[in-house]
């Protein structure tokens, strides 16, 4: 049996709370379909953050640089995500 623990805005940084609002805001612009904005607060954190990358990604053509900075994150830490979950 797991344990999910839910995390709150408040549990993080300010700097990852903007980076997460940012990169929630590019999911949503991305997809305008209102049931997308429902299932991104049901995930996980891991799955959301999964998903953001992929759609910065597609929405950047690929280019790991752009896609990084709207996603609020260096250009290392986007390829480790990639690592992470095995989107490279």
């Amino acid at each position: 049996m797991s344990i999910k623990t839910i995390l709150a805005p408040t549990d993080f940084s300010e700097n990852a709370q903007v980076a997460f609002e940012t990169a929630f805001d590019l999911a949503l612009e991305a997809t305008p379909d209102a049931r997308l904005s429902a299932q991104l607060e049901e995930m996980s954190l891991e799955d959301a953050e999964r998903l953001l990358i992929k759609k910065a990604l597609a929405r950047y053509e690929g280019n790991a640089n752009r896609a990084a900075e709207a996603l609020g994150l260096s250009r290392s830490a986007l390829y480790r995500r990639l690592q992470k979950y095995n989107l490279s």
